[in-house]
């Protein structure tokens, strides 16, 4: 339970453990000072007054509470564990966190957010966390800004490994990179450390212990469809450049409609053996006039000629043969700047970009008993990554010319 974790951590608030360092005994010093402080040493015992499943109220008035929905009342301190679990699995809940909870804690009291970071760059979690990065340039610090701390697993004294093995060539490239790029050094037995680790945990390697908090953003989630893909993507950096339309090839648009619904679409060139997701454009509960409108809006800024043929891609009866289609797409993919702007949906809140939802996009979870779920999760990222399924599905129909390399290599004009 929830409570015997905070009951075990005030107990040992002032543990020393055999051999402690400085730091160490720093914090058992402190925590017998807030034991101290709290008066419930003076009775020798911890007595709460109240101890229920969510809440223990103390003699004194102060108690501790625990929940998902804090709304009203006043809070000197909140703690929130793992919100970017919560605002990848429960979005509404994280909003409710962001709203409600927070909303309780006074410019004088203490809000705590800690998190292992999931969801990339989308989510409430991103977002403050961003924002509380962004503090670290301001000269002071108001009450009601967070203020950024990041933990890297290169920093644990205890994430070392003895011995005189080696490594990939995979590795010892990203290790390298760490070092010239982020000015990173790590030890032989720092470097042992996460080769081993790295076989148990595999690709969540990087979110588990990031280096970084830029790698931690940069990870796909457990069950990613696509994450593998951007992530190599990203390494060779085909994910936010900037290039100009190839004027003599055809543009094309590949939608999931949702009429009144979600809609997503994105603008495509395939050329010279690669495609090139120029754009990405998605809203909801909006008419078929506004999607129009943004369609006029290519057409006149990139498009030479109007986007005016309209092909419909038959329904796959297997969603996994138009996956398996996509991901062979994206290992010849390139992705314009564009494809990374977040935009602002009628509630004030930022959306996922049109990469971040095919990062995004993941195998629904297991269901009771952990029975597998053979389908995707439909959730914000899924709309967003169809219409790129669609693309990949049109061209195996036939609908879109085939990918063929580019005989005369095109003069390209950077933006």
């Amino acid at each position: 339970m929830k409570l015997e974790k905070v009951r075990f951590a005030w107990e040992h608030l002032d543990y020393v453990p055999p051999g402690a360092d400085a730091r160490e005994k720093a914090l058992a010093y402190l925590g017998g000072l807030i034991k101290q402080r709290s008066g419930a040493l003076k009775k020798q015992e911890w007595h709460p007054v109240t101890d229920a499943r969510t809440r223990l109220g103390f003699a004194n008035g102060s108690d501790i509470r625990l929940g998902t929905t804090l709304r009203g009342g006043t809070l000197q301190l909140l703690h929130v564990s793992e919100l970017a679990h919560v605002s990848v699995h429960a979005p509404w809940r994280a909003r409710e966190i962001r709203t409600g909870a927070i909303n309780t804690v006074p410019a004088e009291g203490v809000i705590i957010l800690e998190s292992t970071h999931e969801g990339g760059r989308y989510g409430v979690n991103y977002e403050l966390t961003v924002q509380a990065m962004e503090n670290a340039a301001k000269e002071e610090l108001s009450p009601l800004d967070f203020r950024f701390f990041f933990f890297s697993w290169a920093d644990h004294p205890d994430y070392a490994l003895a011995g005189s093995g080696g490594w990939s060539d995979t590795l010892a490239a990203y290790f390298e990179k760490l070092e010239t790029e982020q000015g990173v050094k790590l030890t032989h037995a720092q470097k042992l450390w996460y080769a081993r680790m790295e076989r148990t945990m595999g690709s969540a390697m990087r979110q588990e212990y990031p280096t970084t908090p830029e790698e931690a953003f940069s990870t796909g989630d457990d069950g990613s469809i696509y994450g593998h893909q951007i992530a190599l993507l990203r390494e060779q950096g085909c994910v936010g450049a900037e290039f100009e339309v190839f004027p003599n090839e055809p543009l094309y648009t590949a939608w999931d409609l949702g009429l009144s619904d979600h809609t997503a679409i994105w603008l495509v060139q395939q050329v010279g053996g690669k495609v090139y997701w120029l754009d990405h454009y998605a809203a909801n509960q909006l008419p078929l006039e506004h999607y129009a409108a943004k369609m006029h809006e290519w057409e006149s800024h990139l498009a030479k000629e109007g986007i005016n043929r309209v092909r419909v891609v038959p329904r796959t009866p297997d969603v996994w043969r138009g996956i398996n289609a996509l991901r062979v797409l994206l290992s010849r993919s390139w992705f314009h700047r564009r494809t990374l702007v977040q935009r602002v949906n009628l509630r004030g809140e930022k959306e996922p970009s049109g990469l971040t939802c095919l990062e995004m996009y993941r195998s629904a979870p297991a269901g009771t008993g952990g029975a597998l779920r053979e389908t995707p999760l439909h959730d914000a990222a899924s709309h967003s990554a169809d219409a790129a399924r669609m693309f990949a599905e049109a061209l195996s129909h036939g609908l879109v010319a085939p990918l063929v390399p580019l005989r005369i290599p095109a003069k390209r004009a950077r933006m």
